[in-house]
């Protein structure tokens, strides 16, 4: 990313996970607050500084149209799914992880090459960074073992990477467990016992990554995490070595800094610690940030216990903490809810706090999924919510600044202090079954004065060390001398979305001196408060919201997609003729905890695929085979199939196939 000078001013979306954000309100017996110190917030210079969200199994145009929620929510950069060409054009999210090539994907379950160049043009407007999930350890398998017990590789890789499938015992390891050594174990022998493992000491394999890798920063991407890490050799490994990642990672920031000046963002997956009688993590860190999944299973044991414990959860790798990428959930770690929605979110905000409060590492939240890890679907949407904005405000706030963690004076008040020559702050958790208390807290460096709660807008005065504070139901206070409670928002009444005829939108503001709207590139539409917006144009319409308030603004942009429906029945739109003429489509439908089934039978009109479903089906996917390949058992999985969507609801009524490809 080219560095740039402007600043982010932007504000979150005031959409709430649950109460315990910034209401932006205050009742009428509180005092009026002090103008603050005029602090304005802004992402930090470089990613390497920043905290990220996941934007698991995301569509690049979600992550494109989120891009300024994110950017004024303190996200400094998005980590998005694998973009090779994957195995079943990723209609499941486990795909991703089995690639065909290492090259970017024309179209995917994602979108196309334009639209991921677009979202990189984009998040270079706000300050951000792109990174893209890299899977280079393995590629795609059938699922099978040769005799051997090595797993087979997925045929349709000969027809992305020829040279690598026709020379496989000179490209992927060969070599059974019983005959691994030591660090052998992890790195050549393929991960899970299912993946078929890359020779990635191989100069030709090398070449392949590295070319993918400038691919991707020709694009605009400006930073990789590396999928499996661990298993891929250092060339200071006990047993085998190799010059991987000097040849590659090594090769692409030299490129990256020659092409933008900057410093290109990477981490390595490494879960647990180092095996195979490794234990030197310098063989990592010399090359990339690494992983650390203990930290936060530390704060867990403590966090609803005693402050005292929290306080003494230490990171779990023996290196600088600026190494380290920490997280709540990854998306092999994810959770999706409890039995009470807003009990998990302030679950989670208490431990953001923790994390993304530290001096160091980069957090990262995770945009959780549904139970499916479905592609393409936002599913929760913790990451617009003020009380997450905040934390990440502080910590970008506050980015090189010293930290103190202690317990305060009350047992149950856990403090990370920040402060600096210029002026201090402070994140506070409440660690007691019952939030919300007023407690009162010590302090080791925040200068006597005013400070406001982020969280509730309300006055916190500190004097000789010490202040009263009212924590909000979540236990989590946010103390800085900025005053930001005229923080201005959007909503909308339908989020990014397909519509049949016309679709009328309304657009709330808060806070907001003045306002406007934009049709595409059209006219700006001045409007005051709410605005209703009707929309009919074919082809998709972009509606950029604009508002502003004293030094503080906001925008947004929501994409709407008209779509023609025919008939009564399901209707499958903007499928590629090519599939109706060089395939054979069918469809795989199954009642909810039922068995699925193959069908055939649909109309074509007008381009659109037409299904009449029987009321018994709940969820189908479409799926291509071989032209005149016809299904013998049409109660079985057939595996001569050759792409399929995700699973589809039936009860959608309409189903937009433009990504589906072969």
């Amino acid at each position: 990313m080219k560095k740039t000078n402007l600043l982010v001013l932007l504000a979150s979306l005031a959409m709430l996970v649950s109460s315990c954000g910034n209401s932006g309100d205050s009742s009428p017996s509180d005092p009026p607050l002090p103008e603050g110190d005029g602090y304005v917030d802004v992402l930090p210079d470089k990613m390497d500084d920043g905290v990220f969200l996941q934007a698991f199994n995301w569509t690049y145009n979600q992550v494109y149209e989120n891009l300024p929620l994110l950017a004024g929510n303190g996200y400094r950069g998005v980590q998005i799914s694998p973009v090779q060409v994957v195995k079943q054009n990723g209609s499941r999210w486990e795909y991703f992880y089995q690639p065909l090539s290492f090259t970017v994907a024309d179209n995917s379950a994602l979108g196309t090459k334009a639209e991921l160049r677009q979202l990189c043009d984009e998040a270079e407007k706000y300050g951000m960074a792109i990174i893209v999930d890299v899977v280079a350890n393995h590629m795609a398998a059938t699922g099978q073992k040769d005799a051997k017990g090595i797993p087979v590789v997925d045929p349709a890789v000969k027809t992305y990477e020829p040279t690598i499938y026709n020379n496989q015992n000179e490209y992927f390891h060969q070599i059974p467990l019983n005959e691994c050594v030591g660090s052998g174990k992890v790195t050549q022998y393929y991960q899970y016992g299912t993946l078929p493992d890359l020779n990635t000491g191989n100069a030709y394999v090398q070449e392949r990554v590295l070319s993918f890798l400038k691919e991707c920063i020709d694009i605009g991407v400006d930073g990789f995490r590396f999928d499996a890490a661990k298993h891929i050799e250092t060339p200071r490994d006990p047993n085998y070595k190799s010059d991987f990642w000097p040849n590659t990672l090594g090769v692409a920031r030299e490129y990256y800094r020659e092409k933008t000046g900057d410093e290109l963002f990477a981490y390595g997956e490494i879960l647990g610690s180092l095996d195979g009688g490794r234990t030197d993590l310098t063989m990592y860190t010399d090359y990339m940030k690494i992983t650390d999944d203990s930290y936060i299973g530390r704060i867990d044991m403590s966090i609803d216990t005693d402050a005292s414990l929290l306080k003494n959860a230490t990171f779990s790798r023996n290196t600088n903490p600026n190494n380290l990428i920490t997280w709540i959930f990854s998306h092999d770690s994810y959770s999706t809810t409890t039995s009470d929605d807003e009990t998990f979110a302030k679950y989670m905000a208490r431990r953001w706090a923790v994390l993304a409060s530290r001096n160091g590492s980069n957090p990262m939240m995770l945009a959780r999924p549904d139970a499916a890890k479905t592609v393409g679907k936002i599913s929760y949407y913790d990451f617009e919510s003020e009380l997450y904005a905040n934390i990440n405000r502080f910590h970008n706030r506050f980015v090189g600044s010293d930290e103190d963690i202690h317990q305060s004076g009350d047992i149950n008040v856990y403090v990370a202090e920040r402060y600096n020559d210029v002026t201090q702050g402070a994140v506070l958790v409440e660690v007691a079954t019952q939030r919300g208390s007023t407690k009162n807290v010590s302090f080791n460096h925040l200068a006597d004065g005013n400070y406001i709660d982020q969280m509730t807008n309300k006055l916190v005065t500190v004097k000789d060390g010490k202040g009263t504070v009212t924590f909000n139901d979540c236990g989590v206070a946010v103390l800085t001398k900025s005053n930001n409670s005229k923080r201005p928002s959007i909503s909308v009444s339908q989020k990014s979305t397909t519509f049949q005829g016309s679709i009328t939108v309304t657009i709330n503001t808060k806070n907001a001196e003045s306002a406007y709207y934009q049709l595409n590139d059209g006219l700006k539409v001045n409007f005051s408060g709410s605005k209703s917006v009707t929309i009919n144009s074919d082809g998709t319409t972009k509606l950029l919201i604009h508002v502003e308030n004293g030094g503080q603004s906001v925008e947004r942009f929501y994409l709407y997609k008209k779509i023609s429906i025919i008939g009564t029945g399901f209707n499958i739109v903007n499928l590629d003729p090519s599939i109706l003429t060089s395939y054979e489509l069918y469809y795989w439908a199954w009642p909810t905890g039922g068995s699925g089934k193959w069908y055939k039978d649909y109309q074509i009109i007008d381009g659109n695929v037409i299904i009449d479903f029987p009321t018994n089906l709940s969820k189908f996917l479409l799926a291509i085979f071989p032209k005149g390949y016809v299904i013998s058992n049409v109660n079985a999985w057939d595996n001569k199939c050759v792409a399929q969507t995700p699973d589809i609801d039936i009860s959608d009524g309409v189903y937009d196939a433009s990504g589906f490809k072969a």
